[in-house]
């Protein structure tokens, strides 16, 4: 990726690894020796170091890349199916992992992974190990809950803890024992730690069998998003959710049916597009995504799965009516430059479990830009931008559609403050804008309705106070973000002529945007106001029109605008007549019809076309992020198979190309040249965002 198109910095512990019971499993010794093995001993307090005070650290503060690492092996190998998979890497490198059976499974996982650092056979067996780890774990089922409004509340944990002790005495449940709760980036999270059902095993006492009861304890974890009124629950427990949405709901907003919004997830886009809908997608730090498993439902009666490495095609194979029933779940890998990879279990309505470590947020993105993950209505059909019109509504309100991005449109000025017309009475926060506004003085704000059961109400101005959409200050931006000649102007209602962009003297494209949906007809009145052959209308994501002029999906109001350029050249079928560094906006470009390659907006001059390096680019690059064998390039770069070297040299070759390219425009080399392709299990991989054109 280019420099300004790296992923946000994490903020705060991935939910996967929220678990406190897990963080228990490690004695506190271990904890000290883990973060010492990883470079972050400022966590440890002194002499004493607390599960809550070790919690509290990585939620205040983002562990980095060696501690994450170590966060990943624990919860993942550090179960009975974890130390399994270990057990079994250890017998393929021919190595003793000692007497397991006596060590607890998180103990061993993290015992391992500190030996890890200093010795090269533990790193392999973990290497090897982690490769299954994914389905190894057991995680906590994570769903989420739309509340009917987003609302700013200060949580009083305490009194979290003692109504869900209430709930759990009351119906024959263990309560619970401690609510640890942290807030960051606008999102209140907590772990309720409570007692599980009581069990009973067979226990070893001085070589004889004995019977143990015990009572396990489990930790849920809740999340609160003010910005966007999302409630998150992950608990193994079914019975809790209800519980949870109820206690939360009355807690929040004095309602126990507040957050009664399941329809946050929906897998219609993959029904109706299948695996083309991740093709077309680009999102910088994602190389492809596998649809590997589905659930598809049809009528009351017949449901029927399909697992695979491309499911569609399955479906495809076997004539399947895809128009036909309903896509219920899903499940995606996720592969992302430099090698990791991350999985996502989805069901409709409201479950998203990522399991993608510090690239949650960027699984987020993606399914947010694919249309899965979004506020839907009862239908599963999600609120389109133009359904807002006309842009004028109360700070919650935008902060429901728009999240933590409000925030920075604010301080941008996409938002300009208004008084509203409207107001919502907060006994029936049901009935949104049910109250009309009256201003009988400066000083004295009505409100009525036409609702008897909605009495008059004394306004404050904060009451009636809002935001209005600035589409010139939107329009403004889109002009900068690709380079356009401006000024933006409005040429009918709803439809503005962002500019025009000149890629050489005899090719200019014209790009307009659509605010509000335009008629059919509206095709012929953007042509004459284009004055250009070459015309492109962006309309805002999840949008469509039937305008016959090429059209481009954009995320405004927040951005980012990224590869909106790219999908203009490609939607104009010019991609042949444009440079790629004008628009791709991947590290490496390779261009096999003209010839020619770019590495982060330097020509690759030094690296030839038809020769070995660029042929090892090429194949490698168009693998996005799978393993291409020695065996089968050194069968392309040398056929006769004299040189069984012939991959090796080639990438040292495209390396030193890379170099003298920087150098002979005098630009100093990025040091991550040596590993924009790297060796891994008998082959060689792409380690950066890449693109190749045919």
């Amino acid at each position: 990726m280019a420099a300004n198109q790296q992923n946000k910095p994490m903020h705060t512990l991935p939910t996967g690894y929220q678990d406190v019971s897990v963080l228990m499993e490690l004695s506190t010794e271990t904890w000290r020796l883990v973060l010492d093995s990883a470079g972050e001993t400022t966590r440890l307090p002194g002499q004493t170091l607390t599960h809550a005070e070790l919690w509290a650290s990585l939620n205040e503060e983002a562990p980095g890349k060696e501690l994450i690492d170590a966060l990943e092996v624990i919860h993942e190998l550090g179960t009975d199916g974890g130390r399994d998979i270990l057990a079994s890497a250890a017998d393929d490198q021919q190595m003793a992992l000692g007497a397991t059976d006596d060590e607890p499974a998180r103990e061993m996982a993290a015992r391992l992974w500190i030996k890890s650092r200093t010795d090269e056979k533990t790193a392999s067996v973990l290497l090897r190990a982690r490769v299954p780890s994914l389905n190894a774990a057991h995680p906590r089922s994570f769903r989420e809950f739309a509340g009917k409004n987003a609302r700013r509340v200060s949580i009083d944990t305490e009194r979290l803890k003692v109504a869900i002790s209430q709930w759990c005495q009351l119906n024959g449940q263990s309560e619970a024992i401690e609510v640890l709760a942290h807030e960051a980036d606008g999102q209140w999270r907590c772990e309720i730690l409570r007692g599980e059902p009581l069990k009973r095993v067979i226990e070893v006492v001085t070589g004889r069998p004995a019977i143990l009861d015990y009572r396990p304890l489990a930790s849920d974890h809740v999340r609160y998003d003010a910005a966007t009124g999302r409630l998150g629950i992950a608990t193994r427990s079914p019975r809790l959710l209800k519980m949870f949405r109820e206690v939360l709901g009355t807690h929040v907003a004095e309602d126990a049916d507040f957050f009664g919004g399941e329809n946050i997830c929906s897998l219609r886009p993959l029904q109706e597009q299948g695996r083309a809908l991740f093709g077309k997608l680009h999102v910088p730090g994602v190389l492809n995504v596998e649809v590997a498993e589905i659930h598809w439902r049809r009528g009351d009666r017949d449901q029927f799965w399909v697992r695979g490495r491309d499911c569609f095609a399955i479906l495809q194979d076997l004539g399947a009516k895809l128009t036909e029933g309903e896509l219920i779940e899903a499940k995606l890998f996720v592969n992302f430059a430099g090698g990791k990879r991350g999985m996502v279990s989805l069901k409709v309505p409201n479950r998203i479990d990522i399991k993608a470590g510090t690239a949650e947020a960027l699984v987020e993105r993606l399914l947010d830009e694919a249309g899965i993950r979004g506020t839907f209505d009862e239908h599963g059909a999600p609120r389109t931008f133009w359904s807002l019109y006309p842009w004028r509504l109360p700070e919650q309100e935008w902060r429901r559609h728009l999240g933590k991005e409000f925030d920075r449109l604010l301080r941008e000025q996409v938002f300009r403050p208004v008084t509203l017309e409207v107001a919502t009475h907060p006994n029936h926060p049901a009935r949104t804008a049910a109250l009309q506004v009256t201003a009988v003085d400066p000083a004295l704000l009505i409100g009525t309705s036409d609702d008897p059961a909605i009495g008059m109400r004394t306004l404050t101005h904060s009451d009636v106070s809002g935001y209005e959409m600035a589409w010139d200050t939107i329009a403004s931006l889109l002009v900068a973000a690709l380079g356009l000649e401006g000024p933006a102007s409005a040429i009918n209602d709803g439809v503005w002529l962002l500019g025009r962009r000149t890629f050489q003297p005899a090719l200019t494209a014209a790009i307009f945007l659509a605010t509000r949906q335009p008629a059919a007809a509206a095709g012929a009145m953007i042509r004459a106001a284009a004055k250009v052959p070459h015309v492109v209308l962006l309309v805002p994501q999840g949008c469509t029109c039937t305008v016959d002029i090429p059209t481009v999906a954009c995320r405004v109001p927040s951005g980012p605008y990224d590869t909106v350029m790219g999908q203009v050249v490609e939607a104009l079928g010019i991609a042949d007549s444009v440079s790629p560094r004008l628009w791709a906006p991947e590290d490496l470009i390779l261009d096999r019809k003209h010839a020619t390659a770019w590495f982060r907006d330097v020509e690759l001059k030094e690296l030839r076309a038809e020769t070995h390096p660029f042929r090892f680019a090429v194949e490698v690059a168009q693998a996005n992020g799978s393993i291409v064998s020695k065996q089968k390039l050194n069968a392309l770069l040398s056929p006769s198979r004299e040189d069984e070297e012939a991959a090796k040299k080639a990438k040292a070759a495209f390396t030193r190309a890379v170099k003298a390219s920087f150098t002979a425009v005098s630009r100093p080399c990025p040091s991550e040249v040596g590993a924009i392709f790297v060796a891994r299990a008998g082959g060689y991989v792409l380690n950066a965002s890449a693109r190749v054109l045919p």
